[in-house]
């Protein structure tokens, strides 16, 4: 029983077809893992990534609450050095007349035990 050209043909199609929805059933099912591995890898990296952002969350908000202290600190500082100026100015206004008469009755009171001095 030989087969005619057009049976081969249909026989070598046939053939052609099933190899052809082989290697598509393989990568089917290969590209179904991938999509599983995905899903997997995504619900893994969301879990991570709320973690992450939790511990992020807790860190700037450590963070504002120093960045405050730190500006309540300068704030503090700041008032203290304008205190410690007004009170250096009015050290020195309050103080250096008196010192500056006592200075000077002091030499004068050098120089006149000095004339004394040479004089007798």
């Amino acid at each position: 029983m030989a087969m005619t050209a057009g049976e081969l043909a249909g026989v070598l199609v046939g053939t052609a077809t099933l190899v052809l929805a082989a290697v598509l059933a393989v990568l089917c099912w290969s590209l179904l893992r991938a999509a599983r591995e995905l899903r997997h890898a995504t619900a893994e990296f969301r879990l991570q990534a709320r973690a992450h952002l939790a511990e992020l969350a807790a860190i700037s908000s450590s963070a504002r609450d120093e960045v405050h202290r730190v500006d309540d600190l300068i704030t503090t500082a700041e008032s203290i050095g304008h205190t410690v100026d007004a009170a250096s100015q009015l050290t020195y206004r309050a103080l250096s007349n008196p010192v500056i008469k006592t200075m000077a009755l002091a030499a004068g009171t050098q120089r006149a035990a000095r004339r004394l001095r040479r004089s007798s």
